[in-house]
C-alpha cells in the first residue's frame, strides 16, 4: 500500500504540529517544537521493513515519530516461536522513546503495515537539544514520560480485565465441577459395595 509522503517542508510542519499536540500537560509550542525537529532526520520506510527489533541492544540510540502511513507493533510470544501482534499505530505515534532513554534493550518489535514517512531523533542529538535548550528538552522529555505511563496504564487495565475473567471462569468451572461430583441417587437405587457373591 502507498502512503502519500509530504515534501520536506510540510514534513517539518507536520513534525512541529505532532509534537506540540502530543501531551496537554507538557505542551510545546509550535516554536518549540519546531527547535526539537530541527534534530530530526526525514526517513521514508518502506512497507514489511522491520525499523525496531525486540531485543535489540545495539542499535537503541534512536527514536521514530510516525508522520504518515502505519507501523505494527509487535511481541515474542512466551514459546519464543511466534510473534503476537499488539496494536496497529499511525500518525503522530513516537516509538522506541524507552531504549533511548534507559539505554535498554527493545522492549517490542516494530514493522511498517504500509509505507511510512518518519521523522529521527538520536539520542546524541537529543544530549545537544538538552545542551542547548534545557527547557525545550524538559517539556519533551515529560511528554516521553507521561505517554509512557499512559501505555503502562493501559497495559495494566487490560491485565486486570484479563484477571478478572479468569477469576469469572474459575467460578463457573468450579460450578460445574461441583454439579458433577453431586449425583443425588433416586428412592430405589441401591449402591452395592465390597465383593461381589455369586447367587447358590
Amino acid at each position: 500500500m502507498n502512503t502519500h509522503h509530504p515534501p520536506l517542508a510540510e514534513t517539518e510542519k507536520l513534525a512541529a504540529q505532532m509534537l506540540a499536540q502530543a501531551n496537554p500537560v507538557a505542551q510545546l509550542s509550535l516554536a518549540e517544537a519546531m527547535v526539537v525537529v530541527d534534530m530530526m532526520r526525514p526517513k521514508r520506510i518502506s512497507a514489511g521493513t522491520v525499523f525496531i527489533s525486540e531485543g535489540e541492544a545495539e542499535h537503541i540510540d534512536y527514536m521514530v515519530l510516525i508522520l504518515a502511513g502505519d507501523a505494527a507493533v509487535e511481541t515474542r510470544k512466551p514459546s519464543g516461536q511466534e510473534r503476537r501482534l499488539i496494536n496497529i499505530v499511525g500518525a503522530g505515534t513516537i516509538l522506541g522513546d524507552m531504549s533511548v532513554i534507559d539505554g535498554l534493550p527493545r522492549l517490542t518489535t516494530c514493522r511498517a503495515q504500509t509505507d511510512m514517512s518518519v521523522a529521527i531523533l538520536t539520542r546524541s542529538r537529543l544530549q545537544e537539544l538538552l545542551t542547548t535548550h534545557p527547557v525545550i528538552t524538559a517539556k519533551l522529555l515529560l511528554t516521553l514520560h507521561l505517554r509512557a505511563s499512559q501505555i503502562a496504564r493501559m497495559t495494566l487495565a487490560k491485565f486486570n480485565k484479563i484477571e478478572l475473567m479468569n477469576v469469572v471462569l474459575r467460578q463457573q468451572l468450579d460450578a460445574v465441577m461441583s454439579a458433577r461430583a453431586y449425583t443425588p441417587s433416586t428412592p430405589n437405587s441401591t449402591v452395592v459395595r465390597g465383593s461381589h457373591k455369586t447367587p447358590e
